[in-house]
Formats: structure tokens, C-alpha cells, sequence
């Protein structure tokens, strides 16, 4: 997954959860403004929860909830 801010971040966290549960929080790797980061072991069918924490000129934020479905 990425995310990429309007603003240059200092970090950025994504958090998400497979089917409701076990919530995983992980900071993303920056490349050249745009953060990533693999989930991987999703079978078909799984559901991913996932939000964004991201740090903009000092305080940080959350993204809304977004939803994925694995094909």
C-alpha cells in the first residue's frame, strides 16, 4: 500500500486490520515522498481495515478508515 501527503511528511504510520482483528502498526518506508509498505498473507476473500498517522509540520493526523478486499 502507499500513501503520499500534500505536505512532506517526517513519518508516516499505516495501522490495519485483517478481518476485524489482530491490529498491526507499522512505519512506512519513504520513497521520494511516497510512503510504502507490503501486507502480505492475505488469502482471498480477507478484508483489510487500514488508516494512515502522518506527521505535518510538527503535529500529526489521521487519514479516515479505508477498506480492501483481497481478489
Amino acid at each position: 500500500m502507499s500513501f503520499q501527503p500534500t505536505t512532506p511528511a517526517a513519518y508516516v504510520d499505516v495501522h490495519y486490520l485483517v478481518g476485524g482483528v489482530n491490529q498491526q502498526n507499522f512505519r512506512m518506508t519513504n520513497n521520494g515522498g511516497t510512503w510504502t509498505q507490503t501486507v502480505g498473507s492475505l488469502t482471498a476473500g480477507s478484508v483489510l481495515t487500514y488508516w494512515f498517522t502522518y506527521e505535518k509540520n510538527g503535529p500529526q493526523y489521521d487519514s479516515p478508515h479505508y477498506t480492501y478486499t483481497q481478489t
